[in-house]
């Protein structure tokens, strides 16, 4: 396992951010491949065309921050920051100045960031971690096979999880990221997605007619096996959260629930309380026209949107609390204002 860390700095202003309004939403000319709650009624999305978009869900309108040269698989952010990775094997960093955090040798699949570190993954079987404000590699560990599919931080700790398509599940410790410190393995179909409470972690499967495209609940606590293992959507669980308020009254974080989005083109709602026989399944939304999910991500904060969710065909879906259909974007472009 290679654990050298080459001294890999980013490249300013690689990445020209754009300052006015896009003309067009881009869902018009582009697939989205994920998106990410940025709270007050704002989402970023990732463009198969290697746009970044900041979407306004009430006003319908769209401002492309960052540019990729080639599809953004992945967007998150972290305190005003929006992180991306690209099959252009980069890490875009769009803050106060654009940045690229240069070092995967394949695409790079996957990312996520607290506001010191940012941690990425590739198909290039690494896992790296960086400073993404002085634009340096912290560390890199390479296992054979370790395609990364997914990342998520650990809320509250140094932590994060990481999905690949060998089958397992691992979580990595930042201040010391050359080894995982733990592994999770029974995977039949390996992980799309993760989400992550301080105790549980949740996975959505790659799937197809049925088969596979479970969502898997695993304590951290106790890894043997995992606490659930849940079918119902009949192809790909791309997107998978936690549920961060049990209900309306209720201001505390829950291990209750559990969202999933898929390329069924359903979003499930799941009761950890209950198992297959039980009929784990509280809430099926199936929105008429929608396409096929590519991302799900639910705001960490009251405000009024709830979670998103973007789909291959250029649409974002907004929700509420109730998980009643704010907006459905396109939106109108901001010079129709």
């Amino acid at each position: 396992m290679g654990n050298k860390c080459p001294k890999k700095t980013c490249q300013e202003k690689k990445y020209a951010t754009t300052a006015t309004p896009e003309l067009a939403w881009p869902g018009e000319t582009t697939g989205l491949l994920d998106c990410w709650c940025l709270g007050e009624e704002r989402a970023a999305v990732a463009c198969l065309d290697g746009r970044v978009v900041v979407v306004d869900t009430t006003k319908g309108t769209c401002c492309e921050v960052g540019r990729h040269e080639a599809a953004v698989n992945c967007v998150v952010a972290c305190r005003g920051t929006i992180y991306t990775c690209s099959r252009d094997r980069s890490i875009g960093v769009w803050g106060a100045t654009a940045r690229r955090l240069e070092g995967h040798e394949l695409n790079a699949s996957a990312v996520a960031a607290t506001e010191r570190i940012v941690a990425s993954g590739s198909r290039d079987a690494t896992v790296r971690t960086w400073d993404p404000e002085r634009g340096a590699q912290l560390s890199m560990s390479r296992i054979p096979r370790n395609l990364v599919t997914c990342l998520r931080w650990i809320p509250r700790s140094s932590s994060f999880a990481q999905g690949s398509e060998d089958l397992h599940l691992r979580v990595w410790d930042s201040r010391r990221a050359r080894t995982p410190v733990q592994t999770m393995g029974g995977y039949e179909f390996f992980p799309l997605c993760v989400d992550a409470t301080e105790h549980l972690l949740a996975t959505g499967s790659k799937g197809f007619d049925g088969k596979g495209a479970e969502l898997r609940v695993w304590d951290r606590r106790a890894t043997r096996v995992p606490t659930h293992i849940l079918s119902g959507h009949q192809q790909d669980t791309t997107g998978c959260a936690f549920l961060p308020f049990a209900g309306e009254n209720d201001t505390n974080p829950t291990e209750r629930c559990v969202v999933t989005a898929s390329k069924d083109r359903s979003i499930k709602i799941w009761d950890l309380s209950k198992d297959n026989a039980d009929r784990p399944i509280i809430n099926d939304l199936k929105l008429a026209d929608a396409g096929m999910y590519t991302g799900l991500a639910v705001a960490p904060d009251r405000t009024n949107l709830k979670a998103v969710t973007s789909t291959f065909q250029g649409g974002l879906a907004c929700f509420d609390h109730a998980w009643g259909l704010i907006a459905v974007v396109p939106p109108t472009p901001a010079d129709d204002r």
